[in-house]
């Protein structure tokens, strides 16, 4: 009888029964966007940068690495602010 509870009708949790239908709204896709877009652009931003910083022979220590951390998330901030104000003026 260790299987008992195999006959229980199936039923979702209520916020499953709850859900949105398939489509969020437009302040949820505007925030997904301006995650997707500011994280392609720290991943750009930091292979531009540590590309930048071969060609001038700045050696590769910590220090370099958190440079490049520094001014890759500023970048990425910037693109997620500059999308959340694109979509404000949208609508």
């Amino acid at each position: 009888m260790f299987f008992g509870h195999q006959d229980a009708p199936f039923r979702l949790p209520r916020q499953a029964s709850r859900g949105r239908g398939g489509s969020a709204g437009p302040r949820y896709n505007a925030r997904m966007l301006g995650l997707v877009f500011s994280t392609i652009a720290f991943f750009v931003a930091a292979y531009f940068i540590k590309r930048y910083l071969d060609e001038i022979g700045v050696p590769k220590t910590a220090v370099r690495g958190l440079v490049v951390f520094v001014l890759a998330l500023a970048v990425a901030y910037g693109v997620a602010f500059t999308v959340d104000w694109a979509v404000g003026l949208a609508g």
